[in-house]
C-alpha cells in the first residue's frame, strides 16, 4: 500500500508562526510600558534628575528588548525544525522569512521604547525641578533673596525699583539692607509691592531696563534648556 507523503501547508506554519508571536510581542509591550504609574518617593527625586539614571534607564529597557529577540529567535528556529522533520521542505525559507520579520518589529519597537523612556524621563525631571523650585522659593527666605540678589547683580542703571508680591513684600523690606549693600555707590533701591508679580518671583525695573525675575520665567528657561515642548 502506497503511503501518502504528509504534506503542511505554507499558509498554515506562517499562520501559526506569526499568530504566536505577535501575542507574545503584543504582551511583551505591554509589560515593558515606560509609562509609570509609580508614585516619586521624596529619595528618589535627587537621583531621577541625574541624566546617568536616565541613560541607564534606557540601557536596560534596550537589553531586555534583546532579550526578547532572542528569545523569539530560538522559538522560531524550534518550529523550522518541526516544520522539517514533519517534511516541509521549505520550513527553513519560512522561517527565515518569520524571524526577519519579526526581528524588524522588534528593532523599531526598540526604538520607540527607548525614545519614549528619554521623554518620559526628561518631562519627570523638569516636573521635579518645578516641584522643588516651587517650593524652596515659596518656604525658603534666602531661596527668594538669592534669586532677587541674581536679578541685581544683572541689572543695569542708577535707579532701581524691585517689584514683589504682596505676600512677599515684608520679608523682602527686611532684608532691604543686604539688598543695599550689593549696590554700586551711584546706585539708588526701592522696594514696591504689586499683584502683577507673583508669588516668590521679583522684576526690577531701571531707566536701562527690565529684569523679569519671576518663577514662570526661570522655569521656562530650564523648561528650553531640557527641550520639553511647552
Amino acid at each position: 500500500m502506497e503511503q501518502k507523503s504528509k504534506v503542511i501547508k505554507r499558509d498554515c506554519v506562517d499562520e501559526q508562526i506569526s499568530l504566536e508571536n505577535r501575542l507574545e510581542l503584543e504582551e511583551f509591550a505591554e509589560k515593558e510600558s515606560p509609562v509609570s504609574s509609580k508614585i516619586i518617593s521624596e529619595s528618589e527625586v535627587q537621583a531621577l534628575s541625574q541624566s546617568e539614571v536616565i541613560v541607564n534607564k534606557a540601557q536596560e529597557e534596550s537589553k531586555r528588548v534583546k532579550e526578547k529577540a532572542k528569545e523569539l529567535y530560538l522559538q522560531v528556529e524550534t518550529k523550522m525544525a518541526e516544520a522539517k522533520k514533519q517534511g516541509f521542505e521549505q520550513g527553513r525559507q519560512e522561517g527565515l522569512a518569520t524571524v526577519t520579520g519579526q526581528l524588524v518589529q522588534i528593532e523599531a519597537h526598540q526604538k520607540k521604547l527607548i525614545e519614549s523612556i528619554e521623554k518620559e524621563s526628561v518631562s519627570l525631571v523638569y516636573e521635579i525641578a518645578q516641584k522643588i523650585v516651587g517650593n524652596a522659593l515659596k518656604t525658603d527666605d534666602e531661596a527668594v533673596l538669592g534669586l532677587i540678589k541674581q536679578a541685581l547683580h544683572a541689572s543695569l542703571g542708577n535707579h532701581l525699583t524691585i517689584f514683589v508680591n504682596p505676600n512677599d513684600y515684608e520679608r523682602i523690606r527686611e532684608k532691604e539692607t543686604q539688598l543695599t549693600n550689593l549696590l554700586q555707590t551711584t546706585q539708588t533701591l526701592s522696594i514696591k509691592p504689586t499683584e502683577n508679580v507673583k508669588e516668590a518671583g521679583c522684576v526690577i525695573e531701571s531707566e536701562m531696563g527690565t529684569i523679569d525675575a519671576q518663577l514662570d520665567y526661570q522655569l521656562e528657561a530650564i523648561k528650553k534648556a531640557l527641550g520639553v515642548g511647552s
